[in-house]
């Protein structure tokens, strides 16, 4: 496949100006004046200079300098000026360092910019493109395509310098061999000839030949660290090219022509990474996926001939990019080139191939990207669409790609690239698998079976139940100390249902919250679900990535919280927005789903069965029956007995404590429950302003007419002194407000979502150190001779409560 280059015009070095240019680039720096006081104006001189090389310039410039005398020059201390050639946006950042950097009587010496981590570790050699060199900078040079000045200073004296009006794309601008005595006649200077050639690249842009030494993909002219040809410099440069509207300068004739822009479907996108980041560690050790825009890029093919001017990318029409360039910039049939957002290689993921800078980009993970041309000129002037792409959010790190024959079907890249990336940038796409004819209209309320349209089905209320839901799954992360941690990870969350009725999912909506978390199902294709079956909803559809599950639908936007509520709502927001089907959920052990049980009781429990290679359920396959929770009495596994209706009854709670840490008074927090008869809490299901379930894998038994207290620390330093022995459970999300207005709610519920019992209590109590005592429907505080611990505080927990006054 052929590779894109951008060209330059060719062009001669103009007219020398005199040094005195370099005092707009200010005065000496920090450190340089001592280190090379010796050297002298004329002491060396400027030979050649690559400011123009093929393709992006970035690590491939350099400058040339020749010691013409008979004493060895210490270069430490000698600083590299860059500038425009009147001085201005000058910079001066680059310092020659090393006592031991010489430059010896009759020798040439080369300074560029170099990316230092290419440099091979054993060795300490360069890459074969970048041995031309004697000194590289770990950063861009920068230099001026045009009207600039390249100068070395050592401290305030100017060693010498050159100004130049242009320079010709991939060709060093020489000091001619024959003129080492003249170097400030501007006929001595000019454009290298073709056949003195080298070769500088990018460090991944190179290609191999069969014996294994490097083949050329962008050739440039020079002769970096040997001595210049003898040319005759009489080339003069063409006259300036004034392009007008809708025009481009040509860079071979060096005239003006229309710009030819591509026509719709001739230029199209092949590729796009636009969610891709690195896996940082956090200060517990853990890591954090964090984004990283400095690895999208977006891939283009060129189906006919034209140019890139007026060429622009645009996400979902709320922002632009125009390509760069200014003169005609040709693409030929054929060619393809990506577009990315850094072009250090070492910091873009390992990028290769033939890049446009495009810094601006700003991919959202998943959207809309067009290609844009303008056409027309001045009031007259539009942007139309030539190509464009919806793209879901991907697998991290993995590109967009459109499969390898130019259809539209696109799909996950599995390929790899670089430091672990999937993708194909610059290179052939890998084929996407087939997928069915497409629908070339639909009309509203219509989807596409098989390349044909039809109404969409939407299911009625009890057309379908939710079966199964995994919801919180992980894996163990092990940490730089070697322990592992569990990490949650969303890719192995799916959602099963089991249908009576043949329908459409096209156009229902997924939700877990009233307000946020809603999940539209928009797809062209009908989503179809057999009757009597069972069908499963995934958020990776990959088998590698999702944990083992054969996916019938996937919904990357899928994001269900550990616990829960799921709906299926049709008309969402609409005037017959109806539910048609919804499940509660609790946090179950992690990997393991929460399924309805099959023996149809309309019970869920968590799942026994197994697939994968670590984890619980029945994805797409008929539920295992729900035998019952187990718990650990005294080692031996039984089952939980769980509370019914009635079985339990909030008896106290303290909301309000004193004591050393009334500041703070959550710890000391506590409330209690009495059973009616023996049960077992595991299970139960507790809730003020959030939820928690009571678990733990021994049995929490209370036998009849005992307490249990569930508190909110057992730490007796931070909750009052509370006595550990009355301690059943120690809870971590709950609420017990003691300021604000109106009454707060405690609930207490089984698996299933019934009610086992609650109490309301005032938000703002004013006892503070005393607990609230329930008596039916009514309460009281504790009494005065109830303290316990050490804090002062008030209230019998784990006992009977002290008698009411009458009436209150």
């Amino acid at each position: 496949m052929q590779k894109y280059r951008l060209n330059g015009k060719l062009a001669a070095i103009g007219s020398l100006v005199m040094a005195a240019a370099l005092a707009a680039c200010g005065g000496s720096e920090k450190g340089g004046g001592s280190k090379c006081s010796g050297l002298h104006e004329g002491d060396f001189i400027i030979t050649e200079f690559m400011a123009n090389p093929a393709g992006t310039d970035d690590f491939k410039e350099y400058v040339e300098i020749y010691n013409p005398g008979s004493e060895p020059l210490v270069l430490d201390g000698v600083q590299l000026l860059v500038a425009k050639s009147d001085g201005s946006s000058s910079k001066s950042s680059w310092r020659i360092k090393g006592s031991d950097v010489v430059i010896n009587p009759g020798e040439y010496f080369v300074v560029g910019d170099f990316d230092d981590t290419q440099v091979d570790e054993a060795t300490g050699v360069a890459p074969e493109p970048y041995q031309h060199l004697s000194y590289y900078f770990n950063k861009k040079l920068g230099l001026n395509n045009s009207n600039g000045m390249i100068g070395f200073k050592c401290g305030s004296t100017v060693v010498d310098s050159i100004t130049y009006e242009s320079s010709s794309e991939a060709r060093a601008q020489i000091l001619s061999g024959d003129k080492l005595n003249n170097p400030k006649d501007p006929t001595s200077w000019c454009a290298i000839p073709k056949e003195e050639t080298y070769d500088i690249k990018e460090i991944t842009s190179y290609t191999y030949n069969d014996d294994g030494s490097i083949k050329s993909t962008k050739p440039n002219y020079g002769t970096p660290g040997k001595a210049n040809p003898a040319v005759t410099c009489d080339y003069t440069p063409p006259p300036a090219c004034e392009a007008g509207p809708g025009q481009c300068c040509d860079d071979e004739t060096g005239e003006a022509r229309d710009i030819v822009p591509p026509e719709p479907g001739k230029l199209i996108i092949t590729e796009i990474m636009a969610y891709a980041g690195d896996n940082v560690t956090q200060e517990d050790g853990s890591t954090k996926f964090v984004a990283n825009k400095n690895y999208h890029y977006v891939e283009l093919y060129a189906k006919t001939d034209f140019d890139l001017q007026g060429v622009k990318l645009s996400k979902s029409d709320k922002a632009k990019w125009a390509l760069p360039g200014s003169d005609c910039m040709r693409v030929s049939a054929g060619q393809d080139f990506i577009v990315v957002k850094n072009n250090n290689s070492a910091e873009n993921g390992g990028l290769s191939g033939d890049k446009l800078l495009l810094s601006s980009m700003d991919l959202n993970q998943s959207g809309t990207l067009s290609i844009l041309v303008t056409k027309g000129t001045g009031e007259s002037a539009q942007d139309v669409v030539i190509d464009s792409v919806e793209y879901p959010k991907t697998t991290a790190n993995t590109s967009w790609q459109r499969s390898n024959d130019y259809s539209n079907n696109f799909c996950e890249s599995t390929a790899t690239y670089g430091n672990g990336f999937h993708g194909t940038p610059s290179a052939e796409n890998t084929k996407c698998p087939e997928v069915g004819p497409k629908c070339e209209t639909l009309a509203a309320g219509q989807c596409c079976d098989k390349g044909t349209p039809r109404n969409i089905k939407t299911p009625a209320v009890d057309d379908f139940v939710i079966t199964e839901i995994m919801a919180y799954a992980g894996d163990d992360v092990e940490q730089e100390d070697g322990s592992t941690k569990f990490t949650a990870n969303k890719n192995y969350q799916f959602i099963e249902i089991l249908s009576d009725e043949a329908f459409d999912l096209n156009g229902l909506t997924v939700s877990k919250n009233a307000t946020t978390g809603n999940w539209k199902i928009e797809t062209d294709e009908c989503v179809s679900v057999p009757a009597n079956s069972y069908f499963v909803i995934a958020k990776n559809g990959e088998k590698s990535a999702n944990g083992g599950i054969d996916a019938d639908f996937v919904l990357s936007k899928l994001d269900m919280n550990q616990s829960g509520t799921i709906q299926f709502i049709a008309d969402k927001g609409g005037a017959n927005q109806t539910v048609i089907a919804e499940a509660t959920y609790s946090k179950t052990t992690v990997n393991t789903s929460w399924q309805l049980s099959g023996d149809d009781s309309g019970k869920y429990c968590e799942s026994s069965e197994t697939y994968g290679e670590k984890f619980y359920g029945t994805p797409g396959e008929e539920n295992s029956e729900c035998a019952g929770a187990t718990c650990l009495d005294n080692g031996t596994a039984r089952k939980v007995n769980p509370a019914g209706v009635g079985d339990l009854v909030i008896t106290e709670m303290m909301t309000n404590p004193v004591g050393a840490n009334a500041t703070e008074k959550t710890p000391a927090k506590w409330f209690e429950i009495k059973a009616n008869k023996a049960v077992d809490m595991n299970g139960v299901v507790m809730k003020t302003d959030k939820t928690e379930t009571i678990q733990d894998e021994k049995c929490l038994s209370v036998q009849a007419g005992g307490y249990f207290v569930v508190a909110f620390s057992d730490d007796s330093s931070v909750n009052g002194g509370l006595p550990a022995n009355v301690i059943g459970y120690v809870q971590s999300k709950l609420a017990l407000t003691y300021s604000g207005t109106g009454d707060g709610t405690l609930t207490l519920s089984d698996a299933e979502g019934t009610e086992l019992s609650s109490a309301t209590y005032p938000k703002k109590w004013t006892q503070a150190g005393y607990s609230i005592q329930f008596e039916g429907s009514s309460y009281c505080a504790a009494a005065a001779n109830s303290e316990y611990g050490t804090a002062g505080n008030h209230g019998t927990p784990g006992a009977a409560n002290t008698v009411c006054p009458v009436g209150q």
